[in-house]
């Protein structure tokens, strides 16, 4: 491992306390380019990224994943301070689409998925939004909307 990869995963943590200062966009742009680079089962590119600055796209999205519940509990809003979310989204039938076409048939069948890939290859292509968040000296956290939620999300 080289050392200045090293020495960025040694900084890498989950944040819950961000500056309210804005993101600058150039930075953003990086950081959602490294997606290029993410695994995707077959090539299937089936993430789509909806990058959020707008204050109050970011307190919906905070009701959405239930923020307020902690807020109750004395935890302090870091959701709704977040001055960037980068919202990931799946399409599983992009995976589906890719593994149909002749160059991924098994016997004239679509592979039996044995794991999950679109959300396999979601967890690398976050992994790798956080590390050049950090890499643009920049902090980052993750949380989740329950499924309930999904639809008002979408």
């Amino acid at each position: 491992m080289s050392e200045p990869f090293r020495a960025l995963l040694h900084r890498r943590r989950m944040v819950r306390d961000y500056l309210p200062d804005a993101v600058d966009r150039d930075a953003l742009e990086r950081i959602v380019g490294t997606v290029r680079r993410a695994p995707s089962a077959g090539f299937s590119q089936g993430h789509r990224l909806v990058v959020v600055t707008d204050p109050a796209t970011r307190r919906e999205l905070a009701r959405l994943a239930g923020e307020e519940k902690y807020v109750a509990m004395g935890l302090p809003s870091w959701i709704t301070t977040a001055p960037v979310h980068v919202v990931v989204g799946v399409r599983e039938e992009s995976y589906h689409e890719r593994y149909r076409k002749e160059d991924k048939l098994v016997d004239g069948d679509e592979i039996g998925w044995p794991a999950p890939y679109w959300y396999v290859d979601s967890g690398s292509l976050f992994m790798l939004l956080q590390l050049a968040a950090l890499d643009e000296g920049l902090a980052s956290g993750v949380y989740g909307v329950p499924g309930e939620a999904v639809p008002e999300l979408r």
